[in-house]
């Protein structure tokens, strides 16, 4: 018999006081981290290869058979950059469900290839998460000074247009570079409200508003820990990046755990899945 993980157990869990200190959790962390790192390094190699090659090949398919018209080549940039998000997306919902599996004993490595099962519901969550940003991209788009040649340029030949921007006057972007900034950093507080979601999704088997909603209201709750998280983590990746880039191999699979381990001490108790009532509703 399949528990459901309802409203009262989300309200329950954030009703109680958390431990969401950053060395408790950090060395939990690492923890997990050590008894998988070789799974999720070699994952990470597997999704960065087919990554790369489904870039290319999307461009050998595509690209070579759409003329020169502005409007086809926009298009076909788009097309191809979707194909390749919703690819990528499924791929790397696999970390998702094999932490969450790891954690309770399955650690085989196929649970990284399960994260189709949840790419319907992804797919929305993103879906509803580029609604939200889409005032923030179009303010953002509008202040920067370039044509509609030049953003079909930047998609299909990006180092040419790098080298035509050569000599280009930079205090032209001063002002487009400091209102994108502030813009950037809003939809940086919009996307870490939902950064449980997944977790939720794979781990509760919810739909993705409800997985949305219950990633929100948990960082709201303790927004200072999981800002102090944030940058703590932004400054072990910018230590591995110094050594040559290779200490990421190790802060990266570190940092995507210590946002389980964040998850799972908020929501880690009662296991099902749907949701027997909507959480709440947004904004409230």
């Amino acid at each position: 018999m399949n528990e459901k993980f309802t409203k009262d157990d989300v309200n329950e869990a954030l009703s109680k006081e958390i431990n969401l200190s950053v060395g408790d959790v950090l060395s939990e962390a690492w923890d997990f981290c050590k008894d998988n790192l070789g799974q999720l390094v070699g994952y990470g190699f597997i999704y960065f290869i087919i990554s790369n090659v489904l870039q290319r090949v999307l461009g050998l398919i595509i690209f070579p058979f759409i003329g020169d018209n502005v409007g086809v080549v926009i298009g076909a940039g788009i097309t191809s950059f979707v194909i390749q998000q919703v690819l990528l997306m499924a791929l790397s919902l696999g970390f998702y469900v094999y932490v969450t599996r790891a954690y309770k004993g399955d650690k085989e490595f196929g649970n990284f290839f399960q994260g189709f099962t949840y790419l319907g519901q992804a797919l929305m969550f993103q879906l509803m998460l580029f609604v939200f940003a889409l005032p923030i991209f179009i303010a953002g788009i509008v202040t920067l000074p370039f044509t509609v040649e030049d953003w079909a340029q930047i998609m299909t030949n990006p180092q040419g247009f790098a080298q035509n921007m050569i000599g280009v006057d930079p205090t032209s972007f001063l002002p487009s570079a400091g209102i994108t900034s502030i813009l950037f950093l809003g939809y940086l507080i919009l996307t870490t409200f939902y950064t449980l979601t997944n977790f939720v999704l794979v781990d509760k088997e919810v739909g993705f508003w409800d997985a949305m909603e219950a990633s929100r209201k948990a960082v709201m709750k303790n927004v200072g820990s999981f800002i102090i998280m944030f940058i703590i983590l932004a400054l072990i990746n910018f230590a591995g990046a110094l050594v040559c880039g290779l200490g990421l191999i190790v802060t990266i699979p570190l940092s995507f755990c210590a946002q389980f381990i964040m998850y799972k001490r908020i929501y880690g108790g009662k296991m099902g899945n749907e949701f027997e009532d909507r959480i709440s509703s947004f904004g409230e």
